[in-house]
């Protein structure tokens, strides 16, 4: 059996817009450096084409670990979750609705893929929150330096009027001295 040829440009672009430029399996937002058209129906399967009906955006990592699983067995057993619907909205972008499975370990799975979720969102709120703690520390070593720097000038300006005027006091005597010899002659 040949492979399915490789998507066209007009058919990649194409397959981004209807996935609505989020990956079709993990749903993730996909950025121009992670980025890749699969083929839904794997291209070492029967039955792949390189038509738009059978291409989808998908981020790298799930194109991996797809490989050449079928995008049912993708979903169900390497996400964790209900496959999604083939079709298309009558904008002719994918539909987002999930396959119903009649079986318990549908309610498994969707547990595990919340709870994996939740996990998620709490390590993204931690490394938020050390982010923003680095962030204060930073500022607060800034204003440290500042405020080190100012303490700085301060003692130098009180050591330049010091010394003026300790010269003041030594000169003020000879100075004296010298207006009365000026009144005396």
């Amino acid at each position: 059996m040949a492979a399915c040829p490789a998507f066209s440009q007009k058919t990649k672009e194409e397959a981004r817009r209807r996935c609505e430029n989020r990956c079709y399996y993990c749903d993730k937002e996909l950025e121009d450096g992670n980025i890749e058209i699969d083929h839904i129906i794997n291209r070492t399967r029967s039955g792949c084409t390189n038509h738009v009906k059978n291409a989808a955006a998908s981020c790298r990592s799930c194109n991996q670990k797809k490989s050449t699983k079928t995008a049912y067995d993708f979903f169900v057993n390497v996400l964790k979750k209900k496959p999604r619907c083939q079709g298309t909205t009558t904008r002719d972008v994918f539909c987002k609705k999930k396959v119903a499975i009649d079986s318990e370990e549908d309610t498994i799975y969707e547990a595990e893929a919340e709870a994996e979720a939740e996990v998620e969102v709490e390590v993204e709120v931690e490394v938020e929150a050390e982010a923003e703690v680095e962030v204060e520390a930073e500022a607060e070593a800034e204003v440290e330096v500042e405020v080190e720097a100012e303490a700085e000038v301060e003692e130098e300006v009180k050591l330049k009027l010091k010394l003026k005027l300790k010269l003041k006091l030594e000169l003020k005597p000879q100075a004296q001295a010298q207006a009365q010899a000026s009144q005396a002659a």
